[in-house]
């Protein structure tokens, strides 16, 4: 069993086999100019190679890519730039002054705009509903078939809603009962009413609220009610509850 390159070479190369399905590679008699980018179409995740030689450092970019991309996604936008002498270098310096200002996912949302064109950076693929519908209990149709199924609906609408209508109209012929009134099979098992009625708190016969004990009749002595009788609790002074 060989051992492991742990070089980090090697690591640029698997990174690189990952994302874009391949390595650039090269013979070893051979320079950067003749480096194998690959292409579209990989093993990998859609990420493409790319040339040594095409990469600007002072704007961290891909001139290459950037202008096959432009040219073959907006070139109508690109022709209104045209008669600059030095309109590829005005739309890098553009973006490079935008993406320090603004980030990378400002641009990629909003675009640029040089002057009077608009350029996008960012196509959104359109949603796979196919995907979506993949093991659920949901049915595609397209537009010609949803048409036909809408003008099917609205040719039996009229008989749908006798057929609704029927069972409403026979629910509104019957009488309605009052609110009030249980119905029959209910009654035996409604609470009884209560016949006694508790005796009011000022009563003599009431017990105490607070201690339970026999409230009697007392007339006050003294203060602003002198004379005057009310109910107080027969266990006072323990209890001082009065009414």
């Amino acid at each position: 069993m060989s051992p492991t390159n742990t070089s980090e070479k090697a690591l640029e190369a698997y990174i690189e086999r990952f994302l874009s399905g391949g390595v650039t590679g090269a013979s070893p008699n051979a320079g950067a100019s003749d480096e194998d980018p690959g292409s579209y179409g990989g093993k990998g995740l859609g990420y493409v190679r790319g040339l040594s030689k095409d990469y600007n450092p002072e704007y961290a970019l891909d001139t290459a890519k950037l202008w096959e991309f432009l040219e073959a996604t907006q070139g109508e936008e690109l022709a209104k730039l045209h008669y600059k002498p030095d309109w590829k270098q005005q739309i890098i310096e553009r973006l490079h002054r935008k993406l320090k200002k603004d980030s990378i996912l400002a641009i990629l949302k909003r675009g640029l705009d040089v002057d009077n064109a608009h350029l996008d950076f960012l196509y959104r693929l359109p949603y796979n509903e196919l995907k979506f519908a993949e093991g659920q209990p949901i049915e595609l149709i397209d537009g010609p078939r949803l048409i036909q199924r809408i003008q099917a609906y609205k040719a039996h609408a009229p008989c749908m809603q006798e057929k609704v209508a029927a069972p409403l109209a026979h629910v509104a012929a019957q009488p309605a009962q009052p609110v009030n009134e249980a119905p029959e099979s209910e009654s035996r098992w409604a609470a009884p009413s209560q016949q006694t009625s508790q005796a009011p708190p000022n009563s003599p016969t009431a017990p105490c609220p607070n201690c339970g004990s026999e409230l009697v009749e007392r007339t006050a002595k003294r203060g602003p009610n002198a004379g005057n009788t009310f109910f107080g609790c027969s266990s006072y002074p323990k209890c001082r509850y009065t009414a």
